[in-house]
């Protein structure tokens, strides 16, 4: 029997996969869970139209993203937060709030996934490179962090 799967099963497949599976696994174990199910005309044009819409979202993301790197791309930014007297912020900058500094100043929406940082985080003042990917895409910009 072929069936859609709602959810990784291990062995089985990956989320949205097409397989075939005993009829008696996909009635007592799959369908009742909510794991699966069955592939019908009717379900596989759904999943191929939900499949299509999301490969066009993430077109226009990777455009969107394209030309605010193009605008950030190896600029300077400088950004200014609490910290003690030796560089030490009092709390420490993560990706979300580099997305909401590049929101608030240059007006650039940037989703945090794609803003990669050091490990742990921004924890001191001073010049960072953060790099910022998306699949195959990479640019980088310069993050001054500064005492206020």
């Amino acid at each position: 029997m072929k069936v859609i799967l709602l959810q990784a099963i291990p062995k089985v497949g990956k989320k949205e996969d097409v397989v075939e599976v005993n009829e008696g696994y996909a009635r007592n174990a799959l369908f009742p869970r909510r794991l699966a199910i069955p592939a019908t005309e009717t379900a596989l044009a759904e999943l191929i139209k939900k499949q299509s819409s999301r490969a066009a979202d993430k077109a226009v993301r990777r455009s969107l993203l394209d030309s605010a790197i193009n605008e950030l791309n190896e600029q300077t930014l400088a950004l200014e937060v609490p910290a003690n007297e030796k560089g030490t912020l009092f709390s420490k900058i993560d990706a979300l709030t580099i997305a909401d500094f590049l929101i608030g100043t240059h007006r650039l929406s940037i989703d945090p996934s794609c803003i990669h940082l050091p490990e742990g985080g921004i924890k001191t003042t001073g010049e960072y490179h953060i790099l910022i990917k998306d699949g195959s895409y990479e640019s980088s910009i310069i993050l001054q962090v500064k005492k206020k």
